[in-house]
């Protein structure tokens, strides 16, 4: 089953260069896994981190390097995460 993670949060004048740090060494260590950065259309403060069809094992690696970007916490309590799965009724994407 493919499971895929979407991350949001805000981030404002005083944290936009760190978390774009934190952002691109998450990115780095996670390369293999295809990660994006988005921002909304209508509010360049939220920002969206996409990981499609990341494995089972994925969750651990993730959460892993995250903690170690995030000594202090604040960027982890900031984050909302939703992972979604396929449905059965989902068409198949061409190969």
């Amino acid at each position: 089953m493919n499971t895929s993670l979407y991350v949001y949060y805000r981030v404002n004048d005083d944290s936009r260069a760190q978390r774009l740090r934190q952002w691109r060494a998450l990115a780095a260590a996670l390369a293999a896994h295809q990660p994006r950065r988005q921002c909304r259309r209508d509010d360049a403060d939220t920002w969206m981190e996409i990981y499609p069809d990341v494995s089972a094992d994925f969750a651990p690696a993730y959460h892993a390097v995250l903690a170690a970007l995030d000594p202090d916490g604040d960027w982890r309590a900031s984050r909302h995460e939703e992972w979604f799965i396929d449905t059965d009724d989902s068409p198949a994407v061409p190969g």
